[in-house]
């Protein structure tokens, strides 16, 4: 499944997470936070019919994301030991647009 998740880390910053999983609850809760305190929401999720499909789904959203809006990535010095990603987090402001765009790759 292709999914946004949004996150609120104690120092207060607000972002989105654009990604891929199988099981995006499990990966939300047990693999994605490394500090306990932490809101997290789930905000879409959509199926795909292959994970090679997802995959492939995400890779272009995110490349959409980063040529269109490249000030939107969040960079990792700023979520360091919060999270237990590196890359796609996108600042808050943005978590519309991404939710539009996984609305139309589900139309698809």
């Amino acid at each position: 499944m292709a999914g946004q998740i949004r996150l609120e880390l104690l120092s207060g910053l607000r972002v989105v997470k654009l990604g891929f999983s199988r099981d995006p609850q499990s990966r939300l809760r047990h693999q994605f936070l490394l500090q306990p305190g932490i809101q997290a929401e789930l905000l879409r999720t959509v199926p795909q019919p292959t994970g090679h499909a997802a995959l492939c789904c995400e890779k272009a959203l995110h490349r959409s994301l980063k040529k269109s809006l490249p000030d939107a990535i969040i960079p990792h010095d700023r979520f360091q030991g919060w999270l237990s990603v590196k890359t796609e987090i996108y600042g808050i402001e943005i978590e519309p647009l991404i939710l539009k765009r996984l609305d139309e790759v589900r139309k698809v």
